[in-house]
């Protein structure tokens, strides 16, 4: 990730993390669990990414394998 003349890049990561779990909160559909709970549950995460990715900020993940 990189940053733009608009916004750095750790703007974009934690700032709209950040706000995307908050809207998730207040929202009370998605997250329907009181208290601390862990965002580690395929309805918490999912909807989470969903959100993310309507803001252009897309999570890809990948695994090297490298031989010794």
């Amino acid at each position: 990730m990189y940053g733009d003349s608009n916004m750095t890049a750790m703007c974009k990561t934690v700032g709209y993390t950040a706000a995307v779990g908050a809207e998730m909160v207040l929202d009370g559909n998605v997250i329907p669990e009181n208290g601390i709970i862990v965002p580690m549950t395929k309805n918490i995460y999912m909807k989470g990414l969903e959100l993310l990715e309507a803001e252009d900020l897309i999570f890809k993940e990948s695994v090297r394998v490298h031989k010794l």
